[in-house]
């Protein structure tokens, strides 16, 4: 830390550096938030001997997620089992050739072509809704979006119908919400094994096996599905899978020699987990924010009204295009909310600029819910204002200042595509329903969850509109 020129935590204990000891009992975002508050927008830390620099300085994160990608072009965080190597976890030109060959499954063209199938998914959601509120108008919404988000995984990405509405212990549901559950620290014991094993990583990935059993599953569940179409050999759907298909073709025809076919089936890992967990968080913790800002609530649902009338009900990809005040609603929602609050890169070369200096070989920890709630770039960071992200204001926004889908080019790579999901779902919902609270609305964001701003449940009415 000396010769990067800033403060550090002073290390608490030899086995697990500054600590703390009990993470399993700490909301590690609020932890981020206390140590830039002692220490500043830049300082060290330990993770048991390995150091880190956290920085929270939007101009400098510029640096080093755009201006100076070469510089810190890695992620920290990697699996040995190239197998189980997904594009956020690959380096260098496996990264490449990873991001080149999935990229156009996310264009505009080829989400406009998934219409239809997230609509189904959307619509199963809605029909969800109608029935149960018939009965209790109070549900917990987030579990009704985990649903909803798997569902259009299913069907966009790998062209199954998995209704998990109608068929709640479906597996790929139960493996993906096992994932998350598996990364949250839960007692002090388990704490230390799993912390342990975070630091040392490959070293002890070579030795045991510590890939969740449900992390395979789901390479399982796409290699499946990849077979079962390859068998087929009939004309592709256009989906995911099929960009998987020849993706391997590629591979096999010595044009990817970076990667392995058992890898290129492993993205289907990532499809799920990226546009699951964090999607429905995200719809969750928006429909939160409504129910206690009834006035925005309001003013969006005018705003909605006003499309689905305009379009005659038809809501796409087009008619969302004009809603300014859902889109900046979410965009609220992302900042005050992320749901990955922390983001990390390795420095792969030696960098000095504006007095810091970054050796090769350093982590670097990019604490995104710091950089949300700093007032001196977000006024009144706690409160909930969309109009932050109207035009007008939005273009002054320091960049790099909102940072939900990470920046530069390991930007997530889905981002266009769970946008276009979010809107639509809440448009369809919005148009149907009101949300409000209840006496037990509350938002109580789980401990010992190291990147995931995570909770529980969130119960809240869903109740019919009715015609003034």
């Amino acid at each position: 830390m000396e010769k990067c020129g800033v403060p550090a935590v002073i290390p608490s204990t030899l086995l697990f550096g500054s600590g703390p000891w009990n993470l399993h009992q700490i909301n590690h975002s609020e932890l981020d938030m206390e140590r830039a508050q002692k220490y500043g927008r830049i300082y060290g830390f330990y993770d048991m001997s390995t150091p880190w620099l956290s920085i929270a300085d939007p101009a400098i994160v510029k640096k080093i997620l755009v201006k100076n990608f070469d510089s810190f072009s890695s992620h920290q965080f990697t699996s040995s089992d190239q197998k189980m190597r997904t594009l956020e976890q690959a380096n260098g030109q496996e990264w490449k050739d990873l991001r080149k060959g999935l990229s156009p499954t996310f264009s505009s063209g080829k989400i406009k072509g998934m219409l239809n199938l997230l609509d189904g998914g959307v619509n199963q959601m809605i029909t969800h809704l109608e029935e149960v509120t018939k009965k209790d108008s109070m549900v917990d919404i987030k579990d009704v979006f985990q649903k909803m988000t798997l569902d259009v995984i299913a069907r966009c990405a790998f062209g199954i119908e998995s209704n998990s509405f109608a068929n709640p212990d479906n597996k790929m549901l139960g493996s993906g919400r096992n994932i998350f559950e598996e990364f949250i620290l839960r007692d002090s014991f388990s704490t230390g094994i799993q912390h342990m094993f975070n630091a040392l990583g490959s070293i002890l990935e070579k030795m045991i096996d510590i890939l969740p059993s449900d992390y395979k599953s789901l390479w399982e569940i796409g290699n499946k599905i990849c077979l079962e179409r390859e068998s087929r050999g009939a004309g592709g759907q256009g989906d995911f899978v099929d960009r998987l298909i020849e993706l391997r073709k590629r591979n096999a025809e010595g044009e990817l020699p970076s990667l392995s076919s058992e890898q290129i089936i492993g993205q289907a890992i990532i499809f799920i987990l990226a546009g699951f967990e964090t999607t429905a968080s995200t719809l969750t913790s928006l429909s939160y924010c409504l129910a206690k800002n009834p006035d925005v609530m309001d003013k969006l649902m005018e705003e909605v009204d006003e499309v689905v009338e305009a379009s005659e009900g038809k809501i796409d990809q087009e008619s969302i295009r004009d809603m300014p005040y859902l889109e900046a609603c979410i965009k609220e929602t992302l900042r005050l909310l992320p749901p990955i609050f922390r983001t990390d890169r390795t420095c792969v070369k030696d960098w000095q600029e504006d007095g810091l200096f970054i050796p090769k070989g350093m982590s670097i920890s990019i604490p995104v819910f710091v950089i949300h709630h700093d007032p001196s770039i977000w006024p009144e960071p706690e409160t909930f204002r969309p109009e932050r992200f109207f035009k007008e204001e939005e273009s002054s926004i320091q960049a790099c200042a909102w940072l939900p889908f990470g920046g530069g080019p390991r930007q997530c790579i889905g981002e266009r595509f769970a946008m276009v999901e979010m809107k639509i779902a809440m448009t369809k919902l919005l148009s149907k329903f009101r949300i409000e609270t209840n006496e037990k609305t509350k938002l109580e964001l789980r401990k010992g969850d190291q990147f995931l701003l995570s909770y529980d449940q969130i119960l809240v009415n869903v109740s019919p509109r009715r015609e003034e």
